[in-house]
């Protein structure tokens, strides 16, 4: 995979979120299935994690980043876990309303020696492209540390 092969000449990863969390199972591509009034029944996979598979071929002073989309009610616990099962050193966390807005109210956490540690951001609401500008800013800093 491209990925997993350029991974090892990078220091720092920024992971977006997962387009699609499954796919159909026995995709068929030699025809178009014909419309019918009886419905259709897709059966489904799970796509592969590309994120928590670099975790086991990450050197220590490679950073990565994921992302969390979630329901603003799941959204810290969610995050939680997948900061710690993907082995990230980040995650930002956004509720789904994000996907239609200009702005966003991102939950920010790193891994933490004692236990996820929440960062704080410049603002509760920011635009996203200023939250890009502080996120790589913050991410390259604790990269460089992780360098020594």
């Amino acid at each position: 995979m491209l990925l997993e092969a350029a991974w090892p000449d990078h220091d720092l990863l920024l992971m977006a979120a997962a387009v699609a969390d499954y796919r159909p199972r026995n995709p068929s591509l030699e025809e178009k299935l014909p419309r019918s009034q009886a419905g259709l029944t897709l059966e489904l996979e799970a796509t592969p994690d590309l994120l928590a598979g670099l975790a086991e071929q990450s050197r220590p002073e490679q950073l990565r980043v994921g992302w969390a989309l979630e329901s603003r009610e799941q959204l810290r616990e969610r995050a939680v876990k997948k900061l710690s099962s993907k082995q990230l050193h980040m995650i930002v966390a956004n509720p789904l309303e994000t996907l239609e807005s200009a702005s966003i109210q991102p939950l920010v956490l790193a891994a933490g020696i004692d236990g996820p540690e929440e960062l704080a951001i410049p603002s509760p609401r920011m635009e996203k492209s200023d939250f890009a500008e502080w996120l790589v800013d913050e991410a390259l800093a604790r990269q460089q540390a992780l360098s020594g």
